[in-house]
Parts: C-alpha cells; structure tokens; sequence
C-alpha cells in the first residue's frame, strides 16, 4: 500500500473534517471520483485501513471496521424498485430478509463503524439519469436512527471512463468526455445543497500527481528511496509523454518496482 500514499493529503483532510462533523445519528455518504487511472481500489484500501481508525481513535488491535459491498442495479426503474433492490442487496450480506430497521439494530449492536461501499462507472450513472442520485441519498436520510449508535459510513466510487484514443475512435472519445463532464456537473450541484438526516460530502477530484507529491511522500514515509530517484523518475516521465503529472496507477507501478529494486540491492549488499 505504500506506493499509494502519495499525494490525496487534501482529500483526507475533507473527509478528517466531515467524520468528525458527522455523528452517529445520521449515515454520511462520501462521493469520491476520478478517472480509471487513479487507482480507487487501493484509495479505499487506505481509507479503511489506515484514515479511518486515525480519525476515528479506534485501537487496529481490538476492533476492526465491519465492511460491505453494495451493488446497484443494472437497470434503474424508478426510486422504490432502486430502494428495494437495495435493501435486499444490503439485507443479503447483513441479515437476509431483513428490513433497514432490523439491519439498523444489528449494526448498533458491533463494536466499531459500518462501512459500505458502492463502484459505479460515469457512461451506468449517466444512462441511468440524473434523478438516480437523489434517490439513492434519499434512501440513506430514510435510513432508520432510533437506534442510532455505531457509524454509518457509505462510500460511492464514480470512475470516469478513459476516452479511446485513434482517430476511428475520435467520436467515442468526444462522447466519453461529455459524458463524464455532465456527471461532474451533477456532483458539483450535488456538493453546493443541504440535505436533512445525512451528511453528503463531494471529495475533490483524484487528479495526477507531480514531483513534489512523490517528494513529500518520500520524506514523510520514510521511503528508502533517494530524491535522485524520484527526479529521474518524472524526467523520463515527461520525455516520453511531455507531461508533469502521471495518474495514481502509473506512479503506484514505478514506485513499486523503484522500492523493489532499492529492497534488492540492499538485501545484495548485506
């Protein structure tokens, strides 16, 4: 996981502010979104893992965090098929057959938060249409809070697809950036408006990161690698594409194999 601890400093930081705003009596619902190479999977891996039990004040020894996969649906079909679908997806992995409130008691019986998880591509959120998000937080501000007293953690990943590159493909790729345009659209409104019984937060972008990212990684982790390395690193990064940034998934690779190859050359020299 340590590759993947660069940069996203500020974005923990949003989302340090909300949990700690955030209370057990109503869920809070994190929308974090990005492209396909900002690796997601290993940003909740981080959060889960690490974050959370910081901010939080949970001893990693005694409790760990209860986690669960939410699915969406193929098809949306209107707000109360949305909702029962997800209730019997959630009820499948907490309690089958169960109903919120009953799901609401065993989660306030566990020792540490919930934690639920939801992946969604931008073309499935767009095809589903924009009223498909209000539904989905309408869900959680229904969500029962009698009983209230363990965290309720809801985390949706909005990947933005990648446009294909080619000429053939050039209208694909216009159609890919429109879409994943009007999404971001929908977050921004959806940021900018209060809700009652749930707290939603819109976390900035996951973006590329650049040299100083990397620097500042290297130093506050002590990572056993040398400011040399890093330099040279972003310098063919830049020749080869004439960029600054690279994205999370091309970073993570190269520092992986830097670690690698610094961890073999040391285990050489003892």
């Amino acid at each position: 996981l340590l590759p993947y601890m660069v940069d996203r400093t500020h974005l923990m930081r949003e989302l340090g502010a909300k949990l700690k705003r955030a209370g057990p009596a109503v869920p809070l619902v994190a929308i974090i979104h990005g492209d396909d190479a900002q690796c997601q999977d290993q940003l909740h891996t981080r959060i889960c893992e690490i974050e959370l039990p910081n901010v939080l004040g949970l001893d990693k020894r005694k409790v760990s965090l209860t986690k669960h996969y939410l699915e969406w649906p193929r098809e949306y079909r209107g707000a109360r098929e949305f909702h029962d679908h997800l209730t019997y997806t959630l009820a499948q992995r907490v309690q089958p057959g169960a109903l919120p409130p009953a799901m609401q008691r065993a989660f306030a019986a566990l020792p540490a938060p919930v934690v639920i998880q939801s992946r969604i591509l931008s073309s499935q959120w767009h095809r589903y249409g924009t009223s498909v998000l209000d539904d989905y937080l309408a869900y959680w501000q229904a969500w029962p809070s009698d009983t209230a007293v363990q965290r309720l953690l809801v985390f949706i990943y909005i990947k933005y697809e990648l446009p294909e590159t080619g000429w053939r493909r050039m209208l694909a790729a216009r159609r890919t950036e429109a879409v994943n345009a009007a999404v971001e659209r929908q977050l921004e409104a959806v940021n900018r408006s209060d809700r009652d019984r749930v707290m939603v937060t819109v976390l900035p972008k996951l973006d590329g990161i650049d040299e100083q990212d990397v620097e500042d990684w290297r130093t506050g982790h002590d990572a056993p690698l040398a400011r040399e390395d890093v330099r040279r690193m972003f310098s063919e990064h830049k020749a080869t594409t004439s960029e600054e940034r690279m994205s999370m998934e091309v970073a993570g690779k190269k520092l992986e194999a830097l670690l690698r190859a610094r961890s073999g050359a040391l285990l050489g020299a003892a």
